[in-house]
Formats: structure tokens, C-alpha cells, sequence
């Protein structure tokens, strides 16, 4: 199973990779309930934009109809989990999405301490 983005694949983008797990996971534990077929990897798939030089014809194809940029694509394994690591992970969201207050967060988190500064 391959999800694709449509963005270089920089460090701020590289912080995101344990969302895109848990995203990736969920789709491959629900495909398999759906289908009855197992999932055998998950990988994402980045279509990173060339566009260093706009005026580049080899880069920027320029018609009447159409603005297409050309795309250099890499491939970033994610790694498959159980069905019982997403029954997991769903279980501590819906406590979390269920409490009355935010859960304590991590010591030096700027998003935890952005939280408690509301």
C-alpha cells in the first residue's frame, strides 16, 4: 500500500513520518477487513516538485492548457504493524478525544506546552 505526497521530502517533513505510520497503518488495517487480503508493506511515495529554475524548458512544460512541473520521486519505506498496534493506538485517541482535559504531554514539547497555554 503506497500513499503519495506531493512534497520534498525535507526534515520539517521527516517529523511527520510517525503520523504518516499511524495514517498508513490504519488504511492497511482497514483494506484487510474490507478485503480479506493481506497488506505485505506500506510505503510513502513523494513526487518532489523540480523547480529550481522556472524558466528551465526541460522543468516547466508551458502550453496554452496546461503548467506542468517535472517530478523526481522517492520512496520512504513504513513499517507495517499489527492489527493490535492500530486497536491500540485507536483505543488511547478515543480516551484522549473522551477526557475532559488534554493528557500531561511531554516534558520540553512546544505543541504539549501550547496546549496548556490556552
Amino acid at each position: 500500500m503506497i500513499d503519495y505526497k506531493l512534497a520534498s521530502l525535507t526534515e520539517n517533513q521527516k517529523k511527520l513520518l510517525p503520523l504518516y505510520e499511524a495514517q498508513l497503518n490504519a488504511y492497511a488495517y482497514l483494506a484487510q477487513k474490507k478485503f480479506r487480503k493481506p497488506i505485505t508493506g506500506l510505503a510513502l511515495l513523494y513526487f518532489v516538485p523540480e523547480h529550481k529554475d522556472l524558466q528551465d524548458e526541460i522543468i516547466l512544460h508551458r502550453t496554452k492548457d496546461q503548467f506542468l512541473f517535472g517530478f523526481k520521486p522517492t520512496i520512504v519505506p513504513v513499517k507495517l504493524r499489527g492489527p493490535e498496534w492500530v486497536e491500540d493506538l485507536c483505543k488511547n485517541l478515543f480516551e484522549i478525544l473522551s477526557s475532559d482535559k488534554p493528557p500531561k504531554g511531554k516534558p520540553n514539547c512546544q505543541g504539549c506546552n501550547l496546549l496548556f497555554e490556552c
